[in-house]
């Protein structure tokens, strides 16, 4: 074993190294973190601040004027549609969410506990991402229309005298559409977690006499926390984002939040209220990230 040198010479030359790599060890930073800096500076911190300062400006048709106000912001959190549509948007992500997780938890716990082909399972599930968003839009368009696939299918089986509505142009399909749109990301998100577990600590809790509704409540899904987390953080901003899908199968009932903000940058050109609009759904979407960071967190493990 050597011996470390406390001499004044010693010290020294340690200090010397020290110093040399302290530029190495930036030059390497800078070297690796470089670019992505570069890249998130450029394309989302420097859009996000523009989209701040649109806010406190005034329009006059198509004219942006920049004099501060709080105009927008006060229209944004206290107008009756903008609320309205605020809370249907909030309600379909989460719908969204749940349906997503209650399809892919199943799918990824068979993957992950019983399924031997492990890669065949995964690339069966997450295939439709390949497809285009766009495309698969308008297949589930098709396929609710009052022409679709589906009530023509009821109406040849009888179970139905005239196509139904309610199918297509409502926040019903929106929820369908985006949750088979977003499946892949929750799956994805649990499949990771859920592959990865330690089988040891469920068969444990079977040598314990735990049985296996108290296994998968106290053991499974503690250990799957960051998993779901990841889940939702995936699919609730796309969800509570989107609005192409509410555009094609919405109808009016189903607009969403990003339709207003579409709107007002497309339409009406009032950039500051569009602006305004953007920043209230961006810090939604932060403070439900910033809630779903805090639960995962929180170390709850507990067998029995």
């Amino acid at each position: 074993m050597s011996a470390i040198d406390h001499s004044p010479a010693g010290r020294l030359s340690a200090a010397r190294r020290t110093r040399r790599a302290g530029p190495a060890r930036s030059r390497t930073l800078a070297l690796f973190g470089g670019p992505g800096a570069v890249w998130l500076a450029l394309f989302i911190l420097i859009p996000y601040a523009g989209i701040l300062v649109f806010s406190f400006w005034r329009t006059d048709f198509a004219n942006l004027i920049p004099a501060f106000t709080l105009d927008n912001l006060h229209r944004a959190l206290t107008d009756e549609v903008v609320r309205n549509v605020l809370l249907r948007t909030l309600w379909i992500a989460l719908a969204v969410t749940a349906v997503t997780f209650v399809v892919a938890f199943p799918l990824a716990y068979l993957g992950a506990f019983y399924v031997k082909r492990k890669r065949l399972f995964v690339f069966l599930v997450v295939a439709p991402m390949w497809v285009s968003y766009i495309v698969r839009l308008y297949s589930w368009r098709l396929l609710l229309g009052s022409d679709g696939v589906l009530n023509k299918a009821l109406i040849g089986a009888g179970v139905i005298d005239h196509p139904l509505e309610f199918l297509l142009f409502s926040p019903w399909a929106v929820i369908l559409t985006l949750s088979y749109v977003y499946l892949p990301f929750m799956f994805i998100s649990l499949f990771s977690v859920l592959d990865g577990l330690d089988k040891s600590l469920m068969r444990a809790a079977g040598d314990l006499y735990a049985a296996p509704a108290r296994r998968f409540a106290r053991v499974t899904i503690p250990l799957s926390k960051p998993g779901i987390a990841a889940g939702v953080m995936m699919v609730f901003p796309l969800a509570f984002g989107d609005y192409i899908a509410p555009g094609l199968v919405g109808g009016t009932g189903g607009q969403m939040f990003a339709n207003l903000v579409q709107n007002q940058f497309g339409t009406t050109f009032n950039y500051p209220f569009g602006a305004a609009l953007a920043v209230v759904l961006l810090a939604i979407v932060m403070a439900v990230l910033w809630l779903l960071e805090r639960w995962r967190r929180v170390e709850d493990v507990r067998v029995f």
